[in-house]
C-alpha cells in the first residue's frame, strides 16, 4: 500500500499502479527514485528493517536504489551498519524508550 502512495506521489497515475504485483510495483517505484527527475531530490525511511541476513530483508539489497537519495534505516539490529560499510553508511545507537516516553 505504501509504495502505490509514493508511486502517485512521483507521478504515476492510481490505475497504472494498482493492478501491479507487489515486486513489479517496488521495481517502478525503484526506477522512478533512480529517474533523473527524482535524483537526490528524496529521503525514505525504511522503518524496523529485520536483520539483514533475514529473508524478509532480502529485497533490500536486491532492489532499493541506495545510491540515487538519502535513505535512513531504523532496526535493532546492528548488522545494517556492517552491510553497509562505514564509509557508506554511519551508525547512531540510540537507547529504547519506555513506553511512556515512546
Amino acid at each position: 500500500k505504501e509504495y502505490v502512495e509514493v508511486a502517485k506521489k512521483l507521478g504515476s497515475s492510481a490505475e497504472s499502479v494498482e493492478r501491479l504485483s507487489e515486486e513489479k510495483l517496488r521495481a517502478h517505484v525503484h526506477g522512478l527514485l533512480e529517474s533523473k527527475e527524482w535524483e537526490g531530490r528524496w529521503l525514505v525511511v525504511l522503518d524496523d528493517l529485520p536483520d539483514p541476513a533475514d529473508e524478509r530483508a532480502a529485497w533490500v539489497w536486491r532492489e532499493f536504489p541506495f545510491g540515487s537519495g538519502k535513505t535512513l534505516v531504523t532496526s535493532r539490529s546492528p548488522d545494517w551498519a556492517k552491510e553497509g560499510g562505514e564509509l557508506t553508511w554511519r551508525q547512531v545507537t540510540l537507547q529504547g524508550m519506555t513506553e511512556a516516553e515512546a
